[in-house]
């Protein structure tokens, strides 16, 4: 499960890259040598790096990349170990669905009205990324409370 899960970030993630790279080339060739800077790519850009960034933290959170989340836990062995893991987890569980579930949900909501100026996109979409991450997260960190409850502890 965790493979797939990962394989689908990669390629999202991945995806909104190589789209941010060819707006940026896009955005330059269009200011630089056509005289004639493109305004689309600029909200793109913008709106990508907000994806990116957001749905990168769940990327971090699958994979152990957090800073935070193994620094204490691994100068730790035993039940000391699993116990902090599990409080890691569940903290930043209820975090993921608080702020950026019911708090993404929100603030989507509550901006689905109002357009980008230039793709006339409803910003409440853009928003919506922090619902996705959250989601995402929260499965991520079920998963990982399960694998760590069920983990036989080493002394």
């Amino acid at each position: 499960m965790k493979k797939i899960i990962n394989k689908i970030m990669e390629v999202m993630l991945g995806s909104i890259f190589i789209i941010m790279l060819c707006m940026t080339i896009w955005q330059i060739f269009s200011r630089f040598i056509l005289n004639d800077p493109s305004s689309f790519t600029e909200e793109i850009l913008r709106f990508s790096i907000i994806w990116l960034v957001i749905l990168g933290s769940s990327y971090a959170t699958l994979n152990d990349l957090h800073f935070g989340m193994t620094l204490v836990s691994n100068s730790l062995t035993g039940m000391k170990e699993k116990i902090t893991k599990l409080f890691t987890l569940v903290v930043t569980l209820a975090f993921n669905i608080g702020i950026f579930v019911v708090g993404g949900y929100i603030t989507a909501k509550n901006n689905m009205g109002q357009t980008s100026p230039i793709l006339e996109l409803s910003v409440g979409m853009i928003y919506m990324v922090f619902v996705i991450s959250g989601v995402m997260s929260a499965v991520i960190i079920i998963l990982k409370l399960i694998e760590t409850i069920f983990k036989k502890v080493e002394c």
